[in-house]
């Protein structure tokens, strides 16, 4: 009598299968979105730095040409090469407001030169 093979795995052999992508992925998702995280932060911190430094360059500017240096009044887009203030990585939006409300954009402060996030937990970059 002819022997039949059976081609294919076990059923104990794709239960270990499943148990060891579970412990694969319960280790990486939380990793994961860690990353996502800090990634965001590094926009966010690297987004205000060119705003911080657009001001410092505007600042030195009216130091040579007036003798006092002074931050612009306003912050809008005749600052940047791109004509546009960047958008905050978070919601996307450039907006520009004096005090802190958490909708987004960014807050600048002119008599100080402080530029910050509009979100709060963005707010401390």
């Amino acid at each position: 009598m002819r022997r039949i093979q059976r081609r294919g795995f076990t059923i104990v052999e794709l239960v270990i299968v499943v148990a060891v992508l579970g412990v694969l992925s319960a280790i990486a998702v939380p990793k994961y979105l860690a990353m996502h995280v800090q990634a965001r932060e590094a926009t966010v911190r690297g987004a205000l730095g060119d705003i911080r430094a657009t001001l410092a360059i505007q600042y030195a500017k009216a130091a040579v040409q007036t003798g006092v240096g002074a931050f612009p009044t306003s912050l809008d887009g005749k600052l940047f090469a791109d004509g546009d203030v960047p958008p905050d990585p978070v919601t996307n939006l450039n907006k520009v407001v004096s005090k802190f409300d958490n909708t987004g954009g960014w807050v600048y402060d002119s008599t100080t030169g402080d530029v910050s996030c509009n979100l709060a937990e963005y707010a401390n970059f």
